[in-house]
């Protein structure tokens, strides 16, 4: 599977939102709004911003002024900048990578980018660095490693990991397949198998709150206690439709654990940049009072 595939069936499923960043009521973070309304806001009408790898639109969705701009989004997934036209019409838009943007060299005033620009890895800030116009402006969050989002993402693919190395699914679904029969034999020895790694993913499962083995352990424990209010089938569609979602968050989490930057990436990534030309380089941690942990490394330059 490409990584156009992967992000193209992620978006066919995400909500039109789709933040990394949410908070503790999963909406989409205002600090992120209120970041974007500073950095951008204030440019004179018919500034031409690009935002590389876009999602559905998270960026432009927050501009008060989003309407008296020149508006571009590239993005990998159709699906994604199918989802922004439905709530910014105004922007143009192109599938490509950002490591390969079909734009000529200087073609706009600001890039920006926002938990993206870094899947495309070096490749993806050298290019930013040449669409945006002599004068212009580079705004980049990407993730950080070990930063806030990156430490939850590492907790959340272990339990996803946990799951599919216990075979947790497989045995949920024989002792389930089991319960229903009147064979007290196979009902003991699944239920035995089951009960062998059951505790495992518990322990995980109360040190770990979110995430998607959280979810199917407590779904399943829920089901089968109450599994006479259920249809056998209606238990095993839901568990294979679980299996389906932890290979796919396996995917997912490893593909942003991968694209995480350490000081020392930033560090190359920031030495690249100054060899073509870009000045007033900064590159720190994005940081928020309500968080111990940085956020995003926040990568700013002018041309």
């Amino acid at each position: 599977m490409t990584q156009k595939d992967k992000w193209s069936d992620y978006w066919q499923t995400e909500s039109a939102a789709g933040e990394v960043f949410v908070d503790k009521n999963g909406e989409k973070h205002k600090a992120l709004g209120e970041f974007w309304r500073h950095c951008l806001d204030s440019h004179p009408e018919g500034t031409s911003i690009v935002d590389l790898a876009s999602g559905a639109g998270s960026i432009f969705a927050d501009l008060s002024r989003s309407k008296q701009f020149d508006l571009h989004a590239a993005d990998l997934s159709p699906e994604a900048l199918s989802k922004l036209k439905e709530r910014l019409p105004q922007v143009q838009t192109k599938v490509c990578s950002a490591s390969a943007l079909p734009y000529s060299d200087g073609t706009f005033d600001i890039v920006v980018s926002q938990f993206g620009i870094e899947y495309a890895g070096q490749a993806g800030f050298i290019e930013a660095a040449r669409v945006v116009k002599k004068g212009g402006y580079i705004h980049v969050l990407c993730h950080i490693e070990d930063g806030y989002i990156d430490s939850k993402n590492k907790s959340e693919l272990h339990g996803a990991q946990l799951v599919k190395e216990l075979a947790f699914i497989e045995k949920a679904i024989a002792v389930t397949d089991a319960s229903f029969q009147q064979n007290q034999a196979l009902l003991k020895k699944t239920f035995d198998q089951f009960v062998a790694v059951e505790p495992l993913l518990a322990d995980y499962v109360n040190n770990s709150t979110q995430g998607i083995h959280h979810h199917l352990y407590h779904g399943f424990k829920t089901l089968f206690i109450k599994r006479e209010a259920y249809s056998k089938q209606d238990i095993l569609s839901w568990l294979e439709g679980m299996q389906k979602q932890v290979d796919e968050s396996i995917i997912r989490l490893s593909e942003m654990r991968k694209a995480a930057s350490s000081a020392d990436d930033m560090k190359e990534i920031t030495s690249k940049l100054t060899a073509m030309g870009m000045k007033e380089l900064k590159c720190e941690p994005f940081l928020l009072p309500d968080h111990q942990l940085p956020v995003a490394w926040y990568l700013s330059s002018t041309k």
